[in-house]
C-alpha cells in the first residue's frame, strides 16, 4: 500500500465512515476510492481539490497529503532517496545516484484542463528532479487535461525557464494576455500584427491576439523540458 492509501484508510477509520459515504461526498465512485486506497491508481489533483473540499481538510494538511502524493508518483529509487535520506541508490543500468544528483524544485502553477488557463501560486508543492542543464529560477508547472496532448500528457510536469523569454517561432511559453495566464505554442506573423497561442490537441482553437491586445502580453519563459510519470 503506498502513503496515500495508508492515509486515506486512516482518515475513513479514524472518522467513521463507510467507503460508500465517503465516495458519495466527493462525488467518486467508491471502486475508485477502494483503487486509491490499495495503491493500484495515484489520485489526480482533481480528486484531492474534490476531497479537501468535501471534508474541509486545512491548508496545512493539505500540503502534508499532497507531499505523500508526490512521494508516491516518484519511481522506486527517487522515493528511497527521498523517504530514507540514503546517500547511495542503484539503478538497473547500474549507474549510482547520490542526494546530489537530484534537487527539489517548486511547483508554481498547475495548468486547468482544456484551455490551458493556470493558477500561479507561490508554491503549491514541491518535487525532486533529476539534475539538469536549467537555471536555478526553473521552476515546475503540473499539466491537467488534454489540450496539449500528445505532446504533454496530462499529468506531467514542465520545467519552465523564467530567463527564456524571447521569441522563438512554434516554442511552447508561459505566456500572460492580460489577467490570464496560458502554456501554449506560441506563433507570430509580424505581418499580420497576430500572436496565435495554439494548443496542440486539435480539438481546441487556437488564440488569435492581435492589434492593441499585444500590448498586454508578456512571455514569462519557455517550457524547456516535459516530465512524464515514471520517468524523469
Amino acid at each position: 500500500m503506498n502513503l496515500f492509501g495508508n492515509y486515506l484508510k486512516e482518515f475513513l477509520e479514524k472518522k467513521g465512515y463507510k467507503l460508500e459515504y465517503a465516495a458519495d461526498e466527493i462525488g467518486v465512485s467508491f471502486g475508485l476510492l477502494g483503487h486509491y486506497i490499495n495503491g493500484r491508481r495515484s489520485p489526480s489533483y482533481k480528486f484531492l481539490e474534490k476531497f479537501f473540499k468535501a471534508f474541509n481538510i486545512n491548508q496545512l494538511e493539505q500540503k502534508r497529503i499532497m507531499e505523500l502524493v508526490e512521494i508516491d508518483k516518484m519511481p522506486e529509487e527517487l522515493k528511497k532517496i527521498r523517504v530514507s535520506k540514503e546517500k547511495q541508490q542503484a539503478i538497473p543500468n547500474g549507474k549510482s545516484l547520490t542526494e546530489d544528483d537530484f534537487i527539489e524544485m517548486p511547483v508554481k502553477a498547475k495548468a486547468s484542463a482544456g484551455n490551458g488557463y493556470i493558477n500561479f501560486e507561490d508554491t503549491l508543492y514541491t518535487r525532486l528532479i533529476r539534475r539538469g542543464n536549467f537555471c536555478q529560477d526553473c521552476y515546475l508547472i503540473e499539466v491537467a487535461g488534454n489540450s496539449m496532448e500528445p505532446l504533454i500528457q496530462d499529468g506531467s510536469l514542465v520545467i519552465v525557464d523564467p530567463h527564456q523569454t524571447e521569441y522563438i517561432a512554434n516554442k511552447i511559453y508561459v505566456v500572460k494576455v492580460g489577467e490570464e495566464t496560458f502554456v501554449k505554442r506560441i506563433l507570430i506573423k509580424e505581418e499580420a500584427q497576430v500572436m496565435i497561442l495554439k494548443s496542440i490537441n486539435t480539438d481546441y482553437d487556437d488564440v488569435y491576439i492581435a492589434g492593441k491586445e499585444l500590448e498586454n502580453v508578456k512571455l514569462l519563459g519557455r517550457a524547456i523540458k516535459f516530465i512524464y510519470e515514471g520517468n524523469l
